[in-house]
């Protein structure tokens, strides 16, 4: 399988307002007015490919540092080695020529785990 050597970017963090519908817009919206950041996504994790083909090379995986560390930090685990990376680092993932790729990005919610079990619910 081939991969495209295409240099991407992706955010820290989104809003999935702007690509929500209508009615997914005002449920947003009401939300907000309880907490600013339910719609907002956070990156904390990605998968990376670095190699000519899919079937070939190397991946590799990074991930967010849970709350407790501090916040701009990420740990990179290749193979059996784990290493401390800082965010900078991350958002430099988008690939080009031989260089690690994202080849799927994570987000996770923004907003607390209240409102997480609430919109499981609902």
């Amino acid at each position: 399988m081939f991969l495209f050597f295409k240099l991407i970017s992706y955010p820290k963090t989104f809003d999935i307002f702007s690509f929500a519908s209508e009615s997914l817009k005002s449920e947003i919206k009401t939300k907000r007015a309880n907490n600013p950041n339910y719609g907002i996504y956070n990156l904390n994790f990605l998968i990376t490919h670095t190699g000519r083909e899919s079937d070939s090379g190397h991946y590799m995986a990074w991930s967010k540092v849970t709350k407790k560390y501090k916040s701009d930090e990420w740990f990179k685990f290749d193979d059996e080695k784990v290493s401390v990376m800082k965010e900078e680092e991350i958002m430099k993932l988008g690939g080009g020529g031989d260089r690690p790729t994202a080849y799927m990005i994570f987000y996770t919610p923004a907003w607390g785990e209240n409102d997480r079990t609430e919109a499981k619910k609902e």
